[in-house]
């Protein structure tokens, strides 16, 4: 009985498709566990060894078992072999399977396709550049993988050449994939490139504010956000407020949302300049929406809650660009008198040394310009500190906080100041979010990060609504620890705890250096987040509307996509199309001398060879019998001597190699099949 042949693939064509797909799955590594991985990376490792050493494939009772282990695994990570992450694991385990049975052309072709669907794959968790640009990579070599099989295995893999083949095949689409990409239509609610579901940030703010909150986002140096001001405006460091929560339940040191009061409200009456930004926000879990204070209106999924708040209703699990119009001013909406009285409230057990303290300020001056002055020159005065370790207060520790230790961040003396507004019979709130951010000279835009996180107060002043109080601006710059945001404000000599040494040093320059780079790779990802990664449906319409066009009906639309399929078969023929020979001098010259001849009654025959014609032309020109001798065999020499042998042999010699190895490919494998 005859049984099934074994085919031996080529073992240059095998080593590079399993480096292909090891290359396609190299960025799942920290999304699927790393169990699978190096699971998968066996697999292609044990078929390249039994390829080399020409033995059968695994037995199909051993693929059984190394699938069973597979889904046992899974499931023992993951619980389930549903969804995402436990999906992508089972398409690796169905992958390393196929490989260890591979035997035919058909499925080598069949993985390698596998291999370009799970390196696309690997954009499902991540499209920044440097994900983009691997991906890219990979892509050309599993493309010249998939021609060099595809045009004779027995040729091996000439990498030079073969490489600038598929990239001049890849960079060919390159037109038709731009034209695509801009006006292929964008579904609601997304980009093309967006499929991913980050890990969204786990630092940021929360529904309330301890003492000592904010100043643990001051140690982490990621990023909240980047925004940029499409109108070019130019704003000071005291402009560059970002909203983010409003705290209304007081309790001393501690300040807490309030969910009775946390409503949708309608347009605010604010007062000032009017400034766009665009905001591309980092994931987090919180779902608060960053803008400059105070935000009027966003064309994103958010709305607006009491004071002035851009919230949504789920978390942010991936970067998300929108627009925000912020009116730098007052906010002059009104509240209602049940508004005010909960604004005013304080907690029963504050102490009556913090009453007296109210109480001897109320006696001094009743507007509430004057109080908030009386307040503020209390902290610049008296002996209070700014610093990032103020040890632990206790949750009713004002008292010890004003009278005892004057120790603390930001968010002491906002909810300090808050409730002595309060207890002055001042509406007053707190609100956190962040202060300042980097500038970007490379783009000019700002990076906001968590180590900018900022509390501050909002107090009612009559006619003038709301006003912002930044009672950290009113301390001691003597006072004001080192390693602090607020001492950047400062010159070196009054900071407390500075040295005052120069940086201007070996390392200062290096770290100059490795900034400029880490600002200028910023830039660069901005700008593809920006427009690439983000160009969803809303961009898409700003494009068309840039360009004149109304709807996809536009004649306008039609001429720029019939004009961009032109301009693309265009450039794919000037690419394609072949060079012309180059032409032969010494021929040309000698039809030039035959025309001549020819005036003059000696025309040549259509298949006279230059030898006989030099017999005739000697005849019919006597005369110049040494002249035309001469010139004819330099001619001959020239055209069919040693050198024009040479060219003509090596031509033959190529030829004749590229006719034996096809036969010698189609004989192997009818000797295969035979076996």
């Amino acid at each position: 009985m005859k049984t099934k042949s074994f085919y031996h693939l080529p073992l240059s064509s095998l080593q590079w498709l399993l480096t292909g797909l090891l290359l396609g799955a190299i960025p799942l590594w920290f999304q699927v566990p790393p169990a699978l991985i190096v699971g998968f990376f066996g697999c292609l490792v044990w078929r390249f060894i039994l390829e080399k050493k020409g033995l059968k494939c695994p037995k199909l009772w051993l693929r059984f078992l190394v699938g069973l282990i597979g889904v046992l695994l899974i499931l023992r990570l993951h619980g389930t072999i549903i969804g995402l992450t436990p999906g992508m694991g089972l398409l690796l385990l169905l992958i390393a399977l196929k490989v260890l049975e591979m035997r035919t052309e058909r499925e080598f072709m069949l993985l390698g396709y596998l291999a370009f669907f799970i390196l696309l794959t690997s954009l499902f968790f991540s499209q920044t550049l440097l994900a983009c640009l691997y991906v890219c990579i990979v892509f050309i070599i599993l493309t010249a993988t998939i021609v060099q099989f595809t045009g004779g295995a027995s040729e091996g893999f000439r990498l030079g050449s073969l490489l600038r083949y598929t990239t001049m095949l890849v960079v060919q689409t390159l037109p038709l994939i731009i034209l695509l990409f801009i006006f292929l239509p964008r579904m609601k609610g997304g980009a093309l490139l967006q499929l991913s579901k980050p890990k969204a940030a786990q630092s940021g703010m929360s529904d309330q504010i301890n003492p000592g909150s904010v100043a643990e986002l001051t140690e982490s140096e990621e990023d909240a956000f980047r925004v940029d001001f499409p109108n070019g405006e130019t704003l000071s460091y005291n402009d560059l407020y970002w909203r983010v929560a409003v705290f209304t339940d007081c309790h001393g040191l501690i300040w807490r949302n309030s969910k009775r009061e946390k409503e949708n409200m309608g347009r605010p009456i604010l007062t000032g300049p009017l400034i766009d930004q665009r905001i591309s926000m980092e994931p987090h879990t919180g779902g608060w929406v960053y803008a400059l204070d105070r935000p009027l209106f966003s064309n994103g999924p958010v709305y607006m809650t009491t004071g002035n708040v851009l919230t949504m209703n789920l978390p942010i699990n991936e970067r998300m660009n929108i627009r925000v119009t912020s009116q730098i001013g007052n906010d002059r909406t009104p509240i209602s008198s049940r508004m005010k009285t909960s604004l005013t409230q304080v907690p029963e057990n504050l102490s009556p040394r913090t009453r007296l303290l109210v109480d001897s300020w109320t006696k001094q001056a009743k507007e509430p310009r004057e109080l908030m002055k009386l307040a503020l020159n209390m902290f610049r005065k008296e002996n209070f500190r700014y610093t990032l370790t103020p040890g632990t207060y206790s949750s009713d520790g004002l008292d010890e906080f004003l009278f005892e230790r004057k120790l603390g961040f930001c968010e002491h003396y906002a909810a300090a100041f808050a409730t002595l507004m309060r207890l002055a019979g001042i509406p007053s709130r707190m609100v956190a979010g962040y202060h300042g951010g980097e500038i970007n000279p490379f783009s000019n835009y700002l990076i906001v990060r968590q180590a900018d996180a900022h509390a501050w107060v909002e107090i009612w002043v009559g006619e003038e609504g709301w006003i912002r109080v930044d009672p950290v601006d009113y301390i001691n710059p003597l006072r004001v620890d080192s390693n602090t945001p607020l001492a950047s404000r400062f010159p070196v000599e009054m900071v407390n705890g500075s040295s005052g040494l120069s940086n201007s040093n070996g390392p200062a320059v290096v770290q100059k250096f490795l900034d400029g780079f880490r600002l200028g790779w910023d830039a660069v990802n901005f700008q593809w987040n920006l427009h690439i990664v983000s160009y969803d449906q809303a961009s898409q319409r700003d494009f068309y509307q840039r360009l004149g066009i109304r709807n996809l009906l536009s004649w306008k639309l039609a001429a720029i996509l019939l004009g961009g399929l032109l301009v693309v078969l265009s450039v794919v023929y000037f690419l394609v199309k072949p060079s012309p020979a180059k032409k032969d001098q010494t021929l040309i010259l000698y039809h030039d001398f035959c025309r001549v001849l020819a005036r003059y009654g000696l025309p040549r025959g259509p298949n006279e060879g230059p030898k006989a014609f030099r017999q005739r032309a000697i005849q019919y020109f006597p005369e110049h019998s040494a002249k035309l001798t001469e010139l004819f065999n330099r001619f001959i020499a020239l055209r069919y001597g040693k050198d024009g042998i040479e060219r003509q042999v090596q031509v033959s010699l190529r030829e004749i190699k590229r006719i034996l190895r096809v036969r010698n490919h189609v004989v192997w494998k009818k000797f295969s099949a035979n076996r």
